[in-house]
Parts: structure tokens; C-alpha cells; sequence
């Protein structure tokens, strides 16, 4: 009997770039607290986008800000 395998739902989906992130995920990518890039973000040294009630930042200002500070 000859089995078909399923394909992996990953493997379904369409591969993509993200354009922004949480802000969790932002202070992860820069090896920062949550709470630094919160201040950095009141601050205004990195920039966000609010979009309702949620929080962005866009990985182009996440590089552009650590470029930056080099």
C-alpha cells in the first residue's frame, strides 16, 4: 500500500518578509529590555507606529536605528 505523505502546513504557507514588530519581539532583535526600547520609544530616539491599540516598529527603523548609534 503506497502512503502520501501530508504536506507540513509551514511548507503550505506562502513565505514572507515581516515589516514590522512587536514590541517585544523589537527588544529581542536590538538585545534590549522591553522597557528600554519603551523608553527609548518615549524618548523619541526610536520611532513606532500605533495602529489601534497595538504597537509597531518596522524592522527598516529597528537597522536604521542601530546603525545609527554606531
Amino acid at each position: 500500500m503506497l502512503v502520501k505523505k501530508r504536506k507540513n502546513n509551514e511548507e503550505s504557507q506562502p513565505k514572507f518578509e515581516r515589516l514590522s514588530v512587536s514590541k517585544a519581539e523589537a527588544a529581542k532583535m536590538l538585545g534590549l529590555s522591553e522597557s528600554t526600547v519603551h523608553q527609548l520609544t518615549q524618548a523619541g530616539e526610536l520611532k513606532c507606529k500605533r495602529i489601534g491599540r497595538r504597537v509597531i516598529y518596522s524592522v527598516e527603523t529597528l537597522r536604521r536605528f542601530l546603525l545609527d548609534k554606531e
